[in-house]
């Protein structure tokens, strides 16, 4: 999810072109060698889980799934069902190939499609901050709320 509902189709073909890079070149600039590429996914990652607990008999939704470099690691924690969104078609085509245990759906932000208190925990890493527009933000977020289940976990992460 990179940007709004309205959002022209070369920013999606933005992202279509950055899935079709190797390794983490599709999610992380050009800034980093690929070892810090690593480190920095290593240690994202390993903040997420941390925050999320447990996995095991749960219903995770990673929201904004990019490459899938979280959907598979969600995938091995055991998760009861884990659920990846991207707004780019070549992205969920990627993490669906890559993690086929995963469920994995094109849409848009501001409309999830899924049922009132489905999930468990909601990865949301690096999705809020392309989202610009300010009505389509809450309505995100007020999706989220709606699908997350009582008592279940928003894991957020954003950069600046």
């Amino acid at each position: 999810m990179s940007t709004d509902a309205d959002a022209p189709n070369n920013t999606i073909g933005l992202w279509d072109r950055r899935a079709a890079e190797s390794g983490l070149r599709a999610v992380f600039t050009g800034r980093w060698s690929d070892e810090q590429a690593i480190d920095v996914d290593v240690a994202q990652s390993a903040v997420l889980l941390s925050l999320a607990g447990p996995l095991d008999r749960r219903t995770v939704l990673d929201l904004g799934c990019g490459n899938g470099r979280l959907t598979a690691r969600l995938a091995a924690r055991r998760a009861v069902a884990v659920h990846a969104t991207d707004i780019s078609p070549g992205m969920v085509e990627r993490t669906a190939r890559d993690v086929p245990a995963a469920h994995c759906l094109v849409m848009q932000p501001g409309i999830l499609p899924y049922a009132n208190d489905q999930f468990d925990v909601i990865f949301a890493s690096f999705v809020f901050q392309h989202i610009l527009d300010d009505a389509l933000f809450a309505r995100t977020v007020a999706e989220c709320c709606r699908v997350l289940a009582p008592g279940g976990i928003l894991v957020e992460m954003d950069g600046l």
